[in-house]
C-alpha cells in the first residue's frame, strides 16, 4: 500500500513526537499503568521527573493527538487519545 503524501507527512511528523525519549516514556506509562488515566503528579512519580517536565511533554503529546485528558472533579486525567498511539506502540513490538 502507497500512502499518499499527506499520509505520510503525518506518520513522519507522530514518529519525530515518538522519538522523543520522555514522551516515549509517557506514553507507555499510560499504556501499560494508565487504563483509566493519569495525573501529572502520577506521570511524574512514576518517570521520575518534575511536574513541569511532563506537563511540557504532556503538551505536545495532545497537540499531535497522542493523548487527550479527562476531568474529574477538578483534577485533570492523562489518557491515550486513540488505538492509533497504541497501534505504534505495538508496531515497535512494545
Amino acid at each position: 500500500m502507497i500512502l499518499e503524501r499527506n499520509e505520510v507527512k503525518q506518520l513522519l511528523q507522530t514518529l519525530r513526537v515518538l522519538c522523543g525519549p520522555m514522551r516515549f516514556r509517557i506514553l507507555m506509562a499510560l499504556k501499560y499503568l494508565g487504563q483509566n488515566g493519569l495525573t501529572v503528579t502520577n506521570i511524574a512519580l512514576i518517570l521520575n521527573a518534575s511536574s513541569s517536565r511532563i506537563s511540557h511533554q504532556l503538551k505536545i503529546l495532545k497537540d499531535y493527538n497522542l493523548i487527550r485528558i479527562k476531568k474529574r472533579n477538578r483534577e485533570v486525567w492523562y489518557v491515550l487519545a486513540d488505538h492509533r498511539a497504541e497501534k505504534y506502540l505495538s508496531g515497535i513490538g512494545i
